[in-house]
């Protein structure tokens, strides 16, 4: 595991001026993101996998899915959207090799999760078919098919992972989780129609 060392530790060496403490600490920053990195790549063939998988299974949104969500989505979102329920959201096969990391850290358990989205497959957890929420579930799942739209597979799996290890391994941080959670609520408490392409697009900077 990596070892930090204080920059103001008593009597530490310097080299070249620098305290070997900042020397050391930035290599292991370097290492770390060269580690982030690697999973960012292993999520997105994950992603691609996943939405390869399902997608010969999955449906079209319902009409009254579609009608009720109009005043949020373009007409191409609604329509490319697809979805499928299913037991269990299955962790990633790559969280094996994970154990091999210079770094420790616990792993998002998406076998936990009541839905995720693989571009513009949704995957939804047959336990809320018939929920009252569902349809907000769905709208969550599509802000997050937006931002595929807009960021394509390898920069979200970038910005997702990235963002998880920002934020203190903390899932609702995760700014791509933060938007989509706030429009989520946004929809659930609002009366007045907005564009999720706007928002996602005003939160990215693009």
């Amino acid at each position: 595991m990596l070892n930090w060392i204080s920059d103001n530790a008593p009597g530490q060496s310097r080299k070249n001026g620098r305290p070997l403490g900042v020397i050391v600490r930035a290599k292991a920053l370097e290492m770390i993101e060269e580690h982030i990195k690697q999973i960012a790549k292993y999520t997105a063939l994950w992603i691609q996998q996943q939405h390869d998988k399902y997608l010969p299974n999955c449906v079209s949104l319902p009409n009254n899915v579609r009608a009720y969500l109009t005043p949020y989505f373009e007409p191409e979102i609604l329509l490319e959207a697809k979805f499928v329920f299913v037991d269990i959201i299955k962790n990633p096969s790559f969280y094996n090799l994970l154990a091999n990391l210079p770094i420790s850290f616990n792993p998002i358990d998406f076998r936990l999760m009541d839905g995720i989205t693989f571009n513009n497959v949704i995957l939804l957890n047959r336990s809320k078919q018939n929920s009252p929420f569902l349809k907000s579930l769905i709208f969550h799942e599509l802000v997050h098919f937006v931002q595929y739209k807009l960021l394509g597979i390898t920069l979200f799996a970038n910005q997702y992972i990235s963002g998880f290890f920002e934020n203190g391994l903390n899932y609702p941080r995760i700014p791509l989780e933060l938007i989509a959670y706030r429009l989520q609520n946004q929809f659930e408490t609002s009366k007045s129609p907005f564009s999720v392409s706007a928002e996602v697009r005003n939160f990215l900077g693009i």
